[in-house]
């Protein structure tokens, strides 16, 4: 790379500082540019063309992903973004981050990449948690460079990527959200997890939980194979997230706790995970599942009665009632996550069929 290609450092910074605080902010200027460049796409808020969608929620056994190897990204895919990184040595986003602004929680696991979607047939690839942050957090730091000099998201790196669809051109990662419904005779409640600082990404803003990168459990090939389960991801995230468990490689999903307690409610159907949809966020173009899990209350209190208040990540709010009113404030919620926003949607929509209506 050029030496004097770039931007200075402070403003490189002042932009990374403002996205950490105001990234909810682009959500509807992202919308509004995609509402003109890509009607076709828009579907609650995120970018999902026709043949993606559903018109009611999937049970997750019938969504299915398949594995293959991927062509590395052209680097002069990257090239019209590299006037934003600062003057200097570093010609990737990650390593500028990684110089002069690392995150508490930064680190570069394998992670599944999205190449191919076939009605509930998906096919992946894998790459490293940083080449996906180098296209989807890129996108999200022009926006932010963009917004604050003319009010708009679009720059040179998302108009040279051209079509969000192309996922030879990029890399693609996948991310989930999970609308987590405890079901009781009283009504149902659904938890919301409120992001601190020390994220590498969406620092400040509120998401369903559990969230988190479909990713196996380790780098090694036989968890890659292994962990190509969606519903094993999840469960991780559950152990994480709501009980404060640290990460395990390659657990023993029958015997281990609270894996096996899980795995045997969803036999009993107890727990009822469904799949919504697949869609890109309008700003990251990152690949988001969006997933309702359905508990009955007796199996949602024994499992997580010791569920914690606050993880690596922030803070969990006290469940929130699932009724209308809830649901429309959260949805009018400016530091909603669009992935949230979306899914919630989403999910509301679909209430008769999950079985989640107001009593």
């Amino acid at each position: 790379m050029d030496s004097m290609i770039g931007t200075p450092l402070e403003d490189f910074l002042r932009t990374r500082s403002w996205l950490k605080a105001n990234q909810a902010a682009l959500v509807a200027p992202a919308v509004e540019f995609h509402a003109a460049q890509h009607p076709e796409l828009l579907d609650e808020g995120y970018l999902s063309p026709a043949d993606w969608r559903h018109d009611h929620p999937i049970p997750l056994e019938q969504v299915t992903f398949s594995l293959r190897d991927a062509e590395p990204v052209p680097d002069h895919r990257y090239s019209a973004f590299r006037p934003l990184l600062p003057i200097g040595p570093d010609d990737r986003y990650h390593e500028a981050v990684d110089r002069h602004d690392k995150p508490q929680y930064w680190f570069n696991g394998a992670s599944y990449r999205l190449l191919a979607v076939d009605g509930l047939s998906i096919e992946v690839g894998t790459a490293g948690y940083w080449d996906n942050f180098d296209f989807s957090q890129a996108l999200a730091h022009e926006a932010a460079d963009a917004f604050v000099s003319t009010g708009g998201i679009s720059g040179a790196f998302r108009q040279d990527l051209g079509d969000p669809l192309d996922f030879p051109g990029r890399v693609c990662a996948i991310g989930f959200q999970i609308l987590t419904v405890r079901k009781a005779p009283e009504g149902c409640t659904f938890l919301v997890h409120r992001r601190g600082e020390a994220v590498a990404a969406w620092a400040n803003i509120a998401t369903l939980v559990p969230a988190g990168e479909f990713q196996p459990s380790e780098d090694s090939p036989g968890a890659i194979e292994d962990d190509l389960d969606l519903w094993r991801c999840m469960m991780r995230e559950y152990a994480e997230e709501l009980l404060g468990f640290p990460e395990v490689a390659r657990p023993d999903y029958d015997r281990d706790e609270p894996f096996r307690a899980l795995q045997e409610a969803r036999r009993e159907s107890s727990i009822r995970p469904y799949f919504l949809k697949i869609g890109l966020d309008p700003l990251t173009w990152k690949a988001l599942i969006q997933i309702v899990c359905v508990f009955d209350h007796q199996v949602f209190d024994r499992i997580f009665a010791g569920m914690v208040s606050a993880n690596e990540e922030g803070l969990l709010e006290p469940p929130a009632r699932l009724d209308e009113e809830t649901v429309r404030r959260y949805l009018a919620d400016p530091q909603f996550s669009a992935g949230a926003t979306s899914t919630l949607a989403l999910a509301w929509r679909f209430r008769a069929a999950l079985g989640i209506e107001q009593s």
